[in-house]
């Protein structure tokens, strides 16, 4: 008889310890797992959930949601679940063990094992589900080829409350279907998440997937650079070097272009073209000199250097980068300077001897020197300086004329020289003088070397030439001098001065006022009496003094006002739009008033000086006039104003946005411009047209998918009047992601004794702070680590929860451990009891091999770990507990996964694998003998008591194990009675025709598993 394992049937295959209640989230596989959780997000993706209310308990899933097929390894439908229907082991709490997002969910059905998800519009890059399970569950994402790109897995999670998030993603779309399974259909899954096409899907352009280098580019002349793209679709590529094209491949995917330039800035365009569309990638390459070593470009004296002791010898360097010096007198170190690009070594007192004098120019470039013989004598006879003029150190401002003399005891040659450059010449003299007629500013080396067949004698001078002082000086003042007033007049005199001054007013030599610490000082008097006045503005600061005189005549009103000075010459001409001011000044104090074409448009009072100031011309001819009027009388002067229409070039008078922009890669950027005219414009980026617009006044250019690197946008507007231009600089960075865990060690859980050291350790794609947490305390943290290493010395006994979090300013990650401590050790291994059936084993043939492992007594087989039993080199992919306390495990194996296996009529077949025993885990081993045939059929693997590998047919069927009397029970296992074995949940021989019936199946199992899925 067949046996059927669904959710309906569940049974306990793991027991979990202790449920620790936090949330978990850990990588496997690559996969992301996330325990603890209720509902899935879903990140933008499309969502699935099964609560639709015209789905009812039972029905199938087939392909009634759009791009997704749900089918079984047996070809069966995925159904819906439905806990309302109270048939089901949950909803926890308060009924079963098994819980979902709403009441409904999605399962395989009974007797299924593997569930499958095809995508039926397109491929995708991103699956998550929900599940409820009680064995564990293996989400897998499949390519065409059946390979596995990704999978995750998670844990038994019965009677928590909780589901599991598992999340398979890969980085472009590459997943055609999903599998599901576990180790017996003990599981149901809900709220699906997925970038799968949800219709068919339509023809896109062409993308560059891939690119190198990352732009900007560096290199130094000549260097040989490879430039390369990779393609979704096949297209031409052509490739251009500063707009001009230098390569041309066709009906490609990858194309590569290498070069060597010389010196410069340089763009680099792909532009890859099909039918489909175009890809564009752009580079910037920044191509420069080589850096090359240190060079000495000039150096004093020149070598060999000639002295008499006690002569002072000074030694320079002239180096063409910043450098390091050191000074070496016949290898000893005597002088250093840092950062310098000129340096000087001084003896102040030459010893008689030969010496050899280095300079060691140094930087990270490399080193450069120069190296001097400097003779040094004795001199006996030698001419001596017995007199020079002026004495040293010498202070002189810019441009001062400065005389050098020496005067010698003997007939010389004198050289005069500065900072060791020869500047003058003398021959057979005694006395001897340079003349420097414009002083330079800046710290001079002048010497005299004079020198004759006895010797040499030197006078040398420092010379400082500084910016001279300059007293303060009047830059401005008002008004004019002379001054007229009438009497009772007020009037102002101001002056305006180069540095900060005291100022001091007289009025005919009495002081009248004063200011301190000012550039601009106002003297008022409000009462001007008849007569001629003298006014003076006395500026004085430490650097001297500045003085401004007036006379100031003030008379009696006796005749009407007359304006004595206009701006600007009549007619005045202007274009519209232009500022033009009109001035007057009157030698009287009036009032004035201005008209334009007879309308007033200002009115000053008691002013001597008017000016009226039109900022916006209207094209027109126009008449200004300006009325000064006193007692005395009145005057006019009047101006003809010409304001013609200029003509002018476009102007763009908005854009947006603001230079520089600043994106993220894959985002949409528009740019836009308004001009104050009809033009033609064109869209530019960096340097190659991708946008026009005729005959517009605004225009905009939107890139929908920003690559990431550095670009220029340009805007050119043109008309017949001419043309004006908007450029942006527009950064495109890649997307700040959240910091990933992509290592971690030890798996969780651990297991250790107690007392033992244990290190728990996690590394990060980017440097963040950790914290690490023990049962929610604080154990540990580092700062600014790209790996974080936690160390317990002295393990306890318990079940402790690891935590360690991850954070900087892009986000967090953690990841998290169940640590097991107890106070055994490892155990030897112990014996278990394995029988193998069938006991005839046909290599030939395909199908299971079934192992019955029982352990010795105080050893439970629930507490084996499944996926560590191994039977000769296949693993175990399916078990199930049969009998009370933990009697024995059924484990099936495929026979195709044996390796090395050997013929005969005893063959000795092993089982190993790992039960936990007091918290730890301890190794079991066993072994059964049977016969295993090459080739062969039922006679030949029959037994001696007529049990053999047979169908109702006399011939060999796979797995099956049958009885004498009956044949196969469709690899239902049976005892020679023909009725079920007590281990086994089978489909009676009574119920074999209500296969696709599984309630009623249930129905039939529920006196033997109360621990089933159904109440």
């Amino acid at each position: 008889m067949r046996t059927r394992k669904g959710i309906h049937s569940l049974k306990t295959l793991f027991v979990l310890g202790t449920i620790i209640s936090l949330i978990l989230i850990q990588t496997a596989n690559a996969g992301i797992v996330v325990t603890g959780v209720t509902t899935n997000p879903c990140d933008g993706k499309r969502f699935m959930g099964f609560e639709e209310p015209l789905w009812k308990d039972k029905d199938p899933i087939a392909s009634t949601i759009p791009g997704l097929q749900f089918t079984t390894t047996d070809g069966w439908d995925w159904v819906i679940g439905d806990f309302a229907t109270g048939l089901y082991n949950g909803k926890f709490p308060p009924r079963g063990r098994y819980t979902s997002d709403g009441t409904k969910w999605a399962w395989l059905g009974s007797g299924q094992s593997q569930g499958r998800i095809d995508f039926t519009y397109g491929t995708a890059a991103y699956f998550s589900l929900l599940t409820s399970t009680e064995s564990g569950l293996i989400l897998e994402a499949l390519d065409e080829n059946n390979n596995v790109l990704d999978s995750a897995t998670a844990a038994p999670n019965p009677r928590t409350g909780w589901l599991t998030r598992l999340t398979v993603n890969v980085s472009s779309p590459q997943i055609s279907y999903i599998k599901v399974h576990d180790t017996g259909n003990f599981f149901l899954v809900d709220d699906i998440c997925t970038d799968a096409p949800a219709g068919p899907s339509q023809v896109t352009g062409p993308a560059i997937i891939d690119y190198s280098p990352q732009s900007p580019v560096y290199d130094i002349t000549w260097a040989t650079r490879t430039f390369n793209i990779t393609v979704n679709q096949s297209v031409d590529i052509t490739w251009y070097l500063n707009g001009t094209e230098v390569q041309y491949d066709a009906a490609v995917t990858d194309s590569t272009y290498t070069v060597a330039a010389s010196a410069g800035s340089w763009n680099i365009t792909a532009v890859a073209t099909n039918v489909n569309g175009t890809a564009m990638q752009v580079w910037d390459w920044i191509v420069t000199e080589p850096v090359y070593a240190p060079t000495i470009t000039a150096y004093s004296p020149l070598s060999p250097a000639y002295d008499i002791s006690g002569a002072a010898r000074t030694f320079t360097v002239t180096v063409n980068q910043s450098v390091t010096v050191r000074w070496f007198i016949n290898g000893t170190q005597v002088g250093y300077d840092d950062g310098i690009m000129e340096s000087a070594y001084t003896n102040t007192n030459a010893e008689a001897g030969s010496w050899n004098v280095t300079a060691v120019a140094t930087n990270i470039n490399g080193t450069a020197m120069q190296v001097w013989d400097w003779m040094v004598t004795e001199p006996p006879t030698g001419p001596a300086i017995i007199d020079y003029s002026p004495p040293s150190p010498v202070n002189d401002t810019a441009g001062t004329i400065r005389v050098f003399n020496i005067t010698v005891n003997q007939s010389v040659t004198v050289r005069w020289l500065i900072n060791g450059t020869q500047v003058g010449y003398d021959e057979g003299v005694t006395e001897s003088q340079y003349v420097n007629a414009n002083a330079e500013i800046g710290s001079w080396n002048v010497t005299a070397v004079a020198t004759n067949a006895n010797g040499t004698a030197m006078q040398a001078w420092n010379w400082i030439v500084t910016e001279p002082i300059y007293g303060p000086s009047i830059t401005s003042h008002s008004p004019a001098s002379p001054a007229y007033d009438i009497s009772g007049a007020d009037r102002t005199f101001t002056i305006t001065i180069n540095q900060t001054v005291n100022v001091i007013w007289y009025l005919n030599d009495m002081q009248a006022y004063s200011q301190e610490g000012v550039t601009e000082s106002t003297y008022t008097n409000t009462n001007a009496p008849t007569g001629s006045w003298n006014v003076t503005a006395v500026a004085t600061n430490i650097n001297g003094t500045a003085m401004q005189v007036w006379d100031w005549i003030v008379t009696e009103p006796i005749y009407a006002p007359a304006i004595t000075v206009y701006s600007p010459e009549s007619p005045a001409y202007d274009i519209s739009g232009a500022a033009r001011t009109f001035s007057v000044t009157i030698n009287q104090t009036a009032n004035v008033v201005w008209y334009l074409d007879g309308n007033q448009v200002l009115a000053e009072e008691g002013v001597t000086d008017s000016a009226y100031t039109n900022n916006n011309a209207i094209a027109g001819s126009w008449n200004v006039t300006a009325v000064a009027t006193n007692a005395n009388g009145t005057a006019m002067q009047t101006w003809d104003w010409i304001v013609t229409e200029p003509v002018y070039g476009p102007s763009i008078t908005a854009h947006s946005p603001e230079s520089p922009a600043y994106d993220i890669s894959g985002a949409t950027r528009t740019f836009s411009v308004t001009v104050n005219q009809t033009v033609n414009i064109v869209w530019y980026l960096n340097g190659i047209q991708v946008y026009m617009d005729e005959g517009v006044t605004d225009s905009a250019y939107t890139n929908t998918n920003a690559a990431a690197g550095s670009w220029n946008v340009t805007a050119i507007a043109t008309n017949a009047n001419g043309t004006a231009m908007q450029a942006w600089d527009w950064f495109v960075t890649e997307p700040v992601y959240a910091p990933a865990i992509i290592a971690y060690s030890p798996a969780s859980p651990a297991y250790d004794i107690s007392g033992a050291a244990r290190m728990f350790n996690i590394t990060i794609n980017q440097t963040v702070n950790v914290t690490w947490y023990l049962n929610g305390t604080q154990v540990y943290s580092q700062e600014g680590v790209t790996e974080s290493t936690y160390t317990n010395t002295s393990a306890a006994r318990g079940i402790w929860a690891i935590n360690a979090v991850a954070t900087n300013i892009n986000g967090t990650v953690s990841n998290n451990w169940i640590w097991n401590v107890s106070t055994h050790s490892q155990q030897g291994k112990i014996n278990a009891t394995i029988v193998i059936k069938p006991e005839c084993l046909n290599l030939a043939s395909k199908g299971k091999l079934t192992a019955f492992i029982t352990l010795p007594e105080g050893y439970n087989v629930t507490n084996i770990n499944l996926s560590t039993v191994v039977l000769e080199g296949a693993h175990a992919v399916k078990g199930v507990v049969s009998g009370k306390n933990g009697g024995t495990l059924i484990v099936k194996f495929n026979r195709q996964d044996l390796i090395n296996i050997s013929t005969g009529n005893a063959v000795v077949l092993t089982v190993t694998g790992k039960v936990l025993y007091e918290g730890a885990w301890v190794d079991f081993e066993g072994s059964d003998t049977i016969r295993v045939m090459e080739h062969g059929g039922c006679n030949d693997c029959a037994t001696e008591d007529g049990h053999g590998e047979c169908d109702g047919h006399g011939g060999c069927k796979d797995d099956d194990k049958c009885d004498g009397h009956d044949g196969c029970k469709e690899k239902d296992k049976c005892d020679n009675q023909n009725g079920c074995k007590d281990d086994e949940d089978s489909k009676s021989k009574d119920h074999s025709k209500d296969e696709q019936n599984p309630d009623k199946n249930m129905k039939d199992k529920k006196a033997k598993n109360n621990k089933s899925f159904n109440k």
